[in-house]
């Protein structure tokens, strides 16, 4: 049986662990084969393989060995076409996709257009897939906020500043509320008037920490950025964390997620069990389509 994979869309500490996983539990089985497409969706519609040995998935690394992509042209129906005529021709019977929310639609696309097994594992920083309690990425860039968060603490102290700190996760804001619990700071919840002349009253008092975190999925954003640094009673900075919180070495539980995630994605496949590889209450399942 052949076995296609590729990451799709935003890449997330802990690829390369769902990649080995995969990877060595192929090899396991003489039976299996793999057949890895560079850059996700657009890769398998050019047609564009790549091997890769076992020693060659470092998984200390973030990102991903095979690379990934975003694919706007998965929208139209004569792509999926191609991608799945590209599929047959290469003899793949299963394709196990590693994204956020976007693979995951893409990956419905073609499961509804085709007789492809499909299984989806859920990688993305953002933590919003309603199938998991958790997405594999999430743990590593929640740390990374945090130290930057402890960081930024200092200099901001010494300058008597208070930092806005824009971080990731779409129209999820569990990293800024997650990060907020972490370093006793406060997040931005709102971008109503009223709320934000409240929370601009709390920094009249030294008790709360320097630093406001600030969710890049927040309706009115920029203007909520300019009400704050006018109406705040010190000097504000505004920064953005960007893809740092992407880009760090992936943390042991990102590593035995990603590793766990690959290896089930392939024994379910073995028993002719496909779906979104998940995490519900503690265990770690996979979810029938």
């Amino acid at each position: 049986m052949k076995i296609g994979v590729i990451c799709s869309g935003g890449d997330s500490p802990g690829m390369n662990a769902a990649i080995l996983g995969i990877k060595q539990t192929i090899e396991a089985n003489s039976n299996l084969e793999e057949v890895f497409f560079k850059n996700g969706y657009q890769g398998i519609y050019e047609d564009n393989t790549l091997s890769i040995e076992t020693n060659a998935i470092d998984i200390s690394r973030a990102g991903t060995s095979i690379g990934t992509a975003r694919f706007e042209q998965m929208r139209e129906a004569k792509t999926r076409r191609k991608i799945i005529e590209n599929l047959k021709n290469q003899g793949i019977e299963t394709l196990i996709v590693i994204g956020g929310n976007g693979s995951l639609k893409g990956a419905a696309l073609l499961k509804e257009e085709s007789d492809i097994n499909i299984s989806v594992i859920a990688g993305t920083i953002d933590n919003d897939f309603p199938e998991t309690d958790y997405t594999l990425g999430f743990d590593t860039a929640l740390n990374t906020l945090i130290k930057a968060t402890d960081e930024l603490t200092n200099t901001a102290n010494s300058h008597n500043r208070i930092m806005i700190m824009e971080v990731m996760g779409r129209n999820c804001f569990a990293l800024a509320k997650n990060a907020a619990i972490a370093t006793a700071t406060l997040w931005i919840k709102s971008s109503d008037k009223e709320y934000l002349h409240e929370l601009c009253k709390k920094y009249d008092s030294p008790m709360y920490s320097p630093i406001l975190l600030l969710p890049e999925g927040l309706p009115n954003k920029q203007k909520t950025i300019e009400f704050l640094t006018k109406n705040l009673p010190m000097e504000t900075k505004y920064m953005n964390m960007a893809y740092l919180q992407r880009g760090s070495s992936p943390s042991y539980y990102d590593r035995y997620m990603g590793y766990s995630w690959g290896k089930l994605a392939i024994s379910a496949c073995m028993e002719n069990k496909f779906g979104i590889l998940s995490q519900k209450n503690g265990k770690i399942i996979i979810i029938p389509w």
